[in-house]
Parts: C-alpha cells; structure tokens; sequence
C-alpha cells in the first residue's frame, strides 16, 4: 500500500512515441521496467487536454463529469472550461475527505478549495479565441492560491529558476525554454514536499512544453526530441529527490499524458467554411452551436464529420454539435482568410477521430505496492481509481472497477 501519491502529467505525449523511442527515455522505461506500463491510454473524446484532465481527476466521462471541450459553452458563450464545471467528484477531493493534503502544482482543473497547497498552471493565462494559442507562459507564471504554512512558495524559490516582477512571455526567454523553467520549477517544487516532514497524501503536478514543441515543430522535430528528452530527465529528477529522501518505495508514482498528437498538413477554417455560427475548436474537433442539416452538408462537403453525442451532458445534446476533421487536417481560427483551407500553423494536433492511433496516450504507474506488468490498453478513466486503491481509501462514486483488480493477474 502507498504511503502518498503523485499524478504527473506529461502533456502530449503520444503511446507510439514512447514504443518507438523507449530506448532513450531512460527514466520513462524504467518505470516501466519497476511497475504498470500501459502501453496505450485511450483519451477522452473529444481528445483534448481539459477532457482529458477532467477524466483523469474523476474517473468518469465528459458525458458524465461536465467538461466536453477545452472551451465548452455556458448558454451565453464559448469559454475556457474550469474546475469548477467539474459536476462530479474528483480525486483530490476524495483524499481531502479521507483526511489526506493535497498538493495541486500547476495541474490544469484542479479545484483550490480541493488542495492545501495550490498553484495555476504557468499556461492558464492561454485565451482559446487567439488564431495560434502558443504555449507560452504568463508574466507572473507560477501564480500561488493556497499554501499551507508556505511551503509550496518556499519551495518554488529553491528551485533553479526564478521569475522576477519584469518577466513576459515573449521577453528576454524563448517562450517555450521559459516553459521548461516553469515545469521545472514545478518538479522540483513537488518533489519537496513530497521529502518534507509532513508530505502530502496526493501531489497532481504536469509537465507542459511537450504538448506546445509537437504542436509548432511536429513529430519527429528536433525541438519535439528535446521537450520529450527534457520531460524524461524531470521524471528522473523527482525519482533521484526521493530515493535520497528514502522515499521511493513507499511512494506511488503515475506518469500519464492525456493524449497523443498526430500529423497536420492542411487547416481548415471555420470562419470561412461556417461565416456567422458560433463555433470553439481545438485540434480536429469543431464545436458548433444550433448546427443546421445545411451546416452539416456544407462540412461533409470537405471530409468533416460530426460524432455521435454520448460524449455531451444531457443538456448540451441537441444544441451542440461536435465535429471531427479528415486525417491530417485540424481546425485553425483565423479572421484573415477567404478559402476554407490553407497552411497550418499547428504541424501536429490531437482531438482527430475516435480510434486515431496518434491520439493515444501512456501511462506507467511504480511503487508504492503497484505489481509489475503490461497492460495493452487502458484508459484515462482507470487512473484515479488505481490511485485511490494504492492509498487505500474509498472508491469515487459512478467509476468502474480500476485496473488493478481488472487488469493484473492473481
């Protein structure tokens, strides 16, 4: 059984990456190698990162956990989903009621009502209307809403990288090296109160720039290698921090992206294509509000397909309409565009069509009691289950049987 636990997200990295490169993410294969690796992760559909979050803090589908997109519409307008659309239970809530502290260091919808130590992600500041929405961090990255006796900002001031008042997002730092010393920040920040003398019972903390180097540079890019070699090296970080704080054992350790990406070639404008509607994109999903039988005719005309609405709450069926593009092209939202296609910005993106190979994620999961083993498939929706049963508490209530007992053999 798991003393404490920490979920750290590795944004965007994709299932086939790491069979294709496992040999060079050193820290990645070993704990593979030591626990759970799941081979490929099944996303939230759509397959985008707020979905994908929200299934990893609850257990249970967009249908079901209220966030269905990274903007999702309030009856008035399209907007960024928050933690607090989250309509279910989430894990951090289930520790803290259990009587366990929570550590949340920039992980995307977590709820600081549901944490003792909280921090934004460095990426919260990103507006979903911007045409190319670059990663890049805020001026103030690293921005602190709940810190029991302030820790978490002790913490982040040890790290190896600081943020004076003067930072910007396009300033003295590539935006993406700055997001790198953010995830850093955030590592190292986790990995100590983890060591401290009262460590959480749960840390949720992600590691961001993978996500942003394969979205502008493509698989395949040397600066894609790197981002993923980077976020490599931060596992092995946090894994040196607690092996010398004698943690390590005893220490539940789940690394998980929340999805893939797969090759761009052509963008696809919904301005263009659908002028009037009021419509969200993100990747190869289009959400359209009041789609008419015209609309849907005027985009299968160009291979874009609408998905079934199992994925919707109850109340947006039948007023939303998701949309998914053609295998290698994605949505862009450009206001200076008179055809409906053109050159991307975005080499590689994810929220393509259910079964899109590149869209899967992995996970691994070691110590802290969890056996060894293989599992082909699995899906974000067995994290916070597997989770809660390592430490020891009750299950979230609507979630499935979690993979430890499903998938691991007597």
């Amino acid at each position: 059984m798991a003393e404490r636990a920490i979920l750290l997200l590795i944004d965007g990295l994709p299932a086939d990456v790491f069979a294709a490169e496992a040999a060079r993410l050193r820290n990645l294969s070993a704990l593979a190698a030591r626990g759970l690796h799941l081979a490929r992760v099944t996303p939230a559909q759509p397959s985008v990162s707020f979905p994908g979050r929200a299934e990893m803090l609850t257990g249970r589908g967009p249908a079901e956990n209220g966030v269905w997109g990274n903007a999702i519409h309030d009856g008035t307008r399209f907007r960024k989903a928050m933690a607090d659309d989250i309509r279910v239970p989430t894990l951090a809530r289930a520790v803290r009621d259990a009587g366990g502290t929570v550590a949340s260091i920039g992980f995307g919808l977590v709820d600081p009502a549901d944490a003792d130590w909280h921090s934004d992600p460095w990426w919260q500041h990103l507006d979903a209307a911007d045409p190319a929405n670059t990663k890049g961090p805020a001026a103030a990255p690293l921005h602190i809403r709940r810190d029991a006796d302030g820790l978490l900002a002790a913490a982040l001031r040890r790290g190896a990288f600081t943020f004076g008042p003067g930072a910007t997002p396009h300033g003295l730092v590539q935006p993406q090296m700055l997001g790198f010393a953010c995830d850093m920040a955030q590592i190292d920040a986790a990995a100590a109160l983890l060591c401290g003398e009262a460590p959480p019972r749960l840390v949720l903390t992600e590691i961001a720039t993978p996500d942003a180097a394969l979205h502008y540079h493509g698989l395949g890019s040397a600066a894609a290698d790197l981002a993923i070699a980077l976020a490599d090296m931060l596992v092995g970080r946090l894994v040196q921090h607690l092996e010398a704080a004698g943690r390590l054992h005893d220490t539940l350790i789940v690394v998980s992206s929340d999805h893939g990406h797969a090759p761009i070639d052509t963008a696809l404008y919904p301005e263009a294509i659908l002028p009037g509607k009021i419509w969200a994109s993100e990747g190869g999903a289009l959400h359209v509000l009041a789609a008419t039988a015209r609309d849907v005719a005027t985009l299968a005309a160009l291979g874009i397909t609408p998905l079934p609405d199992t994925h919707l709450p109850e109340a947006q069926r039948g007023r939303i309409t998701t949309f998914v593009a053609p295998a290698g092209q994605a949505f862009e939202r450009r206001t200076d565009v008179a055809t409906p296609t053109g050159a991307p910005i975005v080499v590689a993106t994810h929220g393509n069509a259910p079964g899109t190979p590149g869209d899967d994620a992995v996970a691994f999961l070691a110590g802290g009691g969890m056996p060894r083993g293989l599992v082909p498939r699995a899906s974000l929706r067995d994290l916070a289950p597997a989770i809660l049963h390592l430490l020891g508490l009750p299950a979230l209530a609507g979630t499935r049987p979690n993979l430890i007992r499903e998938r691991i053999p007597a």
